[in-house]
């Protein structure tokens, strides 16, 4: 008589708990650094975002030879001073130059409009307080001077914020948070 002998595959409980334990400990050293990564690219997505809208309007001002607006705004229709930039924006081409989007009898055209960003993020800045806007030769005009810095901070600090510095003739530049910039 032949006897077969029975092999039998699989784990054992002992090991399926070390796999579980060590992919746990390997998992606790990634799950921040991936928190981390979205931080940043949030932080990236809002700056290309404001980036897109400032360099819009100035194309559109240099384009059709008007000047064109960029403000702050609550309902992305209309310019709202007592709103802050978190809020969202418009980009509207400003036919009166009054740096306010009329919307009474024929509405000015709306370029772009973002909405709020989200509750952890600020966009801020002293030169541009209310609207930037840019002249027909697409030079900048703010509320409070012709050149500035918006600061974009994240509620984690400095090191997820990001400078945007808006030059005289318009162009945007972008760099790491100055110190103090982000509260």
């Amino acid at each position: 008589m032949m006897m077969y002998r029975s092999y039998q595959r699989g784990f054992t409980l002992m090991e399926l708990l070390k796999v579980v334990g060590i992919m746990a400990i390997v998992l606790s050293f990634g799950v921040p650094s991936m928190a981390s990564l979205i931080r940043s690219n949030q932080i990236v997505g809002y700056t290309n975002d404001f980036i897109s809208t400032v360099q819009t309007a100035r194309a559109e001002a240099l384009n059709n030879v008007v000047q064109v607006t960029v403000c702050k705004s609550l309902d992305q229709a209309s310019c709202d001073a007592a709103a802050s930039w978190n809020d969202g924006w418009i980009a509207f081409i400003d036919d009166d130059e009054d740096e306010i989007r009329d919307l009474a009898g024929t509405p000015e055209a709306l370029i772009h409009a973002h909405q709020a960003l989200a509750d952890s993020y600020t966009l801020q800045s002293a030169a541009f307080a209310d609207w930037i806007a840019f002249r027909p030769n697409g030079v900048t005009l703010g509320s409070v001077g012709n050149a500035g810095t918006f600061s974009l901070c994240s509620d984690e600090g400095a090191n997820y914020g990001r400078d945007i510095s808006i030059t005289r003739t318009g162009s945007p530049l972008v760099g790491e948070n100055a110190v103090g910039a982000c509260p």
